[in-house]
């Protein structure tokens, strides 16, 4: 698995390895180890998802304390087009926003910290977003 940072402070992109071959694909979006030996100090205490038809929009969704957490987003099934916005004031980043393709052919997967605020548009129809936080 590779980690990418992005011009957000603690705002970073993993890249899985993608095992394919006739059967289909096998993806492992999180290992605990992993993200242990690379100072991902991420405890994962709820699964959901999401899906969605082609163009609907979802966001732009955040928590604030004490109800705030970390999230791994990625999308198991379709494609979209998923922005991360900076609003925390003390912030060196605050006010800017990233944007990247997450998909089923990609395998990307965002860690996204507490502060920032994130929604996306659904590039295919039934779509699957599916969401690991803290």
């Amino acid at each position: 698995m590779k980690i990418i940072d992005t011009a957000i402070m603690g705002l970073k992109i993993l890249e899985p390895r993608i095992f394919e071959d006739t059967r289909g694909k096998f993806i492992k979006t999180f290992t605990n180890d992993f993200f242990k030996e690379n100072g991902l100090n991420i405890e994962i205490k709820e699964t959901y998802y999401s899906i969605s038809q082609k163009d609907v929009i979802r966001g732009m969704h955040f928590q604030t304390p004490p109800y705030d957490h970390v999230k791994l987003v990625y999308v198991p099934y379709g494609k979209i087009i998923d922005v991360v916005l900076d609003i925390r004031k003390n912030s060196s980043t605050y006010g800017q926003y990233f944007k990247t393709e997450l998909s089923s052919d990609n395998g990307k997967v965002l860690i996204i910290p507490q502060g920032l605020a994130h929604g996306f548009i659904s590039l295919e129809d039934n779509t699957n977003v599916t969401y690991m936080q803290t």
